[in-house]
């Protein structure tokens, strides 16, 4: 049996019977599997070591023997840190768990999501740069994580931002996009049932014409709309599943707010 070796990060891990753990795993060439580690809870040094290791936001690398019995489950036999954590403080804390539930709630099993992969470390890579001025911090996380999202959406098989450029050239062809007008943008493949709130697939002409650009420094005014209707597609693959993390994060700001 060959074995395959992956780096990888930790989505989500619970403990399991008396020293083992269940994790989710995000690897670059085998996407989002389970493994479980065992043996990681046990009083030894090396068994301490390990369990340190399988938490959020720490590259990791590991290996397992490929067979047909472990197509399911993987049973690592190798695991080692592979790079420095990411250091995510406060909300910078928050948005990386974000991504992490995002992740393991939307991606399928075991596909490939290499580009995926290399966006989830960078993003990770500026929330862990500090900021002193918390305007900007925040402007800064509101936008990686709407770009994260479009790329999410693009493996997920929902090429979004191909298909605005594709809307907004036709609008530019009729005539130019009005930063103040309002744009019905509902893909014809949505099921019925997205009609139910269609002010979601509206989105004003500035805030379109940032996403398309990729405009994510100038236009600030267009966080708020893009964040509802990037919610809007994603609630389509979270199939009505909440996110602890949107509350958090929301509760978070507003008590930083009232505390202003």
């Amino acid at each position: 049996m060959s074995v395959i070796q992956q780096p990888a990060y930790v989505l989500h891990s619970r403990p399991y019977k008396e020293t083992s753990v269940q994790v989710t795993l995000l690897m670059p060439q085998q996407g989002k599997r389970f493994a479980t580690f065992r043996g990681v809870r046990q009083a030894s040094k090396v068994a301490r070591q390990k369990q340190a290791w399988l938490q959020p936001f720490q590259p990791l690398q590991v290996a397992w023997q490929a067979s047909p019995a472990n197509q399911d489950w993987l049973m690592p036999n190798h695991l080692e840190a592979y790079g420095q954590t990411h250091w995510l403080e406060g909300e910078a804390n928050l948005c990386g768990l974000y991504l992490n539930e995002l992740l393991y709630l939307c991606l399928p099993l075991a596909q490939p999501c290499e580009t995926l992969f290399v966006q989830y470390i960078q993003t990770l890579q500026v929330f862990s740069q500090k900021m002193s001025d918390v305007s900007e911090r925040r402007q800064q996380q509101a936008w990686l994580l709407r770009q994260f999202e479009l790329h999410l959406l693009q493996d997920l098989g929902y090429p979004l931002q191909a298909w605005l450029a594709e809307q907004a050239a036709g609008f530019v062809a009729a005539e130019p996009i009005d930063p103040a007008r309002r744009y019905r943008l509902r893909p014809q493949s949505l099921p019925a049932y997205a009609d139910h709130e269609p002010e979601v697939w509206d989105l004003p002409g500035y805030a379109l014409l940032a996403l398309v650009e990729q405009n994510f420094v100038t236009e600030r005014r267009a966080l708020a709309p893009l964040k509802v209707f990037l919610r809007a597609h994603l609630n389509l693959f979270l199939a009505g599943r909440p996110l602890g993390t949107r509350h958090l994060l929301q509760a978070l700001l507003t008590n930083a707010k009232d505390a202003s």
